[in-house]
């Protein structure tokens, strides 16, 4: 006897870790040591990073510079905040003008140890930042207070991109300038999109997965080039990789049990759909 199969959409919500897209701006052509100088006892940057340097959009959950050298370590109050900006270049201005309406996602201690080369620094943000795709403006705020730790010359190189115009600028100082001070220097950046996030699973997605039910292995059909990733029902990574072709074997060495699939566009969108193991 044939069966009948009735195609619904069935809408649900889960609470669940996307994929990680890590993406690094900038070469280091340069260094700068103005983000977190606690030579002095108040600082003030402030970067510009282009929507089109980004290319996606999604929930920033993690931020990093890359550190040149550490000279001495060093330690103090930080907040970072984020910004979406129509701006392409920063204009000579105070610090309260150009954090007006940006959100704080970092408020704590920040320590660098005492040697490091080359390397990433990166900040867990405390306030995931929801990206669309304007042009992003980084600020960071340190207030060791005082006099500064009295080491000349900054604590922290960071690696930068010269030929930059008019896309940093820094106040330091105590008070603080009333002017910033425009720099060519931009610092590299790293941006870490993912998080746990609430997913709209939708039943049946623009794409396809088929068998489902599966037992050892799905094929998905019309996703050539975009990425996926394999979650539990704790939202943990199982799997994760780039879609090579329009029919992807993606083998399946799991326990019975529910699973999810999502697929992320190149421009952030992310669909997911569940899938049963037998």
């Amino acid at each position: 006897m044939k069966r009948a199969f009735l195609s619904i959409s069935v809408f649900m919500y889960f609470s669940l870790g996307l994929c990680a897209q890590t993406i690094n701006i900038g070469t280091a052509t340069q260094y700068t040591y103005a983000i977190f100088n606690m030579n002095d006892p108040y600082t003030r940057h402030a970067s510009i990073y282009q929507s089109s340097e980004i290319g996606t959009t999604g929930t920033i959950s993690q931020i990093g510079w890359n550190i040149k050298e550490i000279w001495h370590d060093c330690s103090g109050p930080v907040k970072i905040y984020l910004k979406e900006t129509s701006d392409g270049a920063m204009a000579m201005d105070t610090w309260a003008n150009i954090k007006n309406g940006a959100t704080v996602v970092y408020n704590s201690t920040v320590t660098f140890p005492s040697s490091a080369n080359n390397e990433w620094f990166t900040i867990d943000l405390a306030t995931p930042f929801t990206y669309s795709t304007n042009n992003l403006l980084v600020l960071v705020e340190s207030n060791y207070g005082g006099s500064g730790n009295g080491y000349i010359g900054g604590d922290v190189d960071f690696n930068a991109t010269a030929g930059m115009s008019n896309k940093s600028e820094f106040w330091w100082g105590n008070p603080i300038q009333t002017t910033g001070t425009l720099s060519a220097n931009r610092p590299m950046f790293q941006i870490t999109f993912g998080g746990s996030t609430q997913v709209r699973i939708i039943e049946p997605p623009e794409f396809s997965v088929f068998p489902n039910p599966a037992t050892d292995a799905v094929f998905v059909a019309n996703a050539a080039g975009q990425r996926y990733c394999l979650l539990n029902l704790l939202g943990e990574t199982l799997q994760a990789g780039s879609i090579e072709n329009d029919k992807f074997l993606i083998r399946l060495s799991f326990h019975p049990g529910l699973y999810f699939l999502q697929v992320v566009s190149p421009k952030g969108e992310v669909v997911t759909r569940s899938i049963t193991v037998l």
